[in-house]
């Protein structure tokens, strides 16, 4: 999850040097406050970024009035492969939403940050979640084992911006055995990349933000549960 937030005015900082100095020396104070003018316009905008899965939040700065959010749902990982030959399937990338708010400042706003799905030796795990606001992004499907479903892509809502995560690509086992590519996350990350030679593997990682694991491939004789891609 990402906030863009700027400075509208002068904060309690500025006002206290304004104050302190109004007491001096009227030129002084209007250096002062011209500089600070020139300060908040120039530098004052400001990234807040947080990945950390989990419930937190963010206290809105002094003299802020609007923040852009953006949010990522987590992604789903890759199905394994727990017989010969076989591949796992991709899982679905997580959905995306982006919206502008006017806020107050010292307000509190609690928001949720999705844990992306962990591969492991059967189904992939789901992703989770982002909600801050009225914004909610989803996280994609786990994608199936053995060539199961695809990991289908998150939805996301109350944005001016919703977008859908990709969706994983199948397990094959015919032919060529191949471990599914995990779907991108929508305007964020990569999903994991098919497996499609080098013997057996688990499934490759997705990239963050939203980027679905990819499945696993295991050949004939390959020994062994492959674990699919977190």
């Amino acid at each position: 999850m990402k906030l863009l937030y700027s400075f509208d005015g002068l904060c309690s900082f500025f006002a206290q040097k304004y104050h302190n100095l109004m007491k001096n020396n009227f030129l002084i104070v209007l250096y002062v406050l011209l500089f600070s003018l020139f300060f908040n316009n120039e530098i004052y905008s400001q990234t807040y970024t947080d990945n950390t899965p989990g419930t937190n939040s963010f206290v809105v700065p002094c003299d802020v009035t609007s923040i852009t959010v953006s949010a990522w749902g987590a992604g789903g990982a890759g199905g394994a492969a727990d017989n010969n030959p076989n591949g796992g399937s991709g899982g679905g990338g997580g959905g995306y939403s982006s919206r502008t708010f006017t806020v107050t400042p010292g307000q509190t706003i609690t928001y949720t940050v999705g844990a992306g799905g962990n591969g492991g030796n059967g189904n992939g795990q789901d992703g989770g979640d982002t909600s801050i606001l009225s914004l909610t992004a989803n996280g994609g499907t786990g994608g199936r084992q053995n060539q199961g479903a695809v990991g289908t892509g998150g939805s996301a809502s109350g944005g001016t911006t919703n977008l859908t995560g990709g969706i994983g690509s199948i397990g094959i086992n015919i032919g060529l055995t191949v471990g599914g590519a995990g779907g991108d996350g929508a305007n964020g990350g990569a999903g994991g990349a098919a497996l499609t030679g080098g013997g057996s593997n688990n499934g490759n990682n997705g990239t963050g933000p939203g980027g679905g694991g990819g499945g696993a491939r295991r050949t004939s004789n390959g020994g062994g549960t492959r674990q699919g891609g977190n």
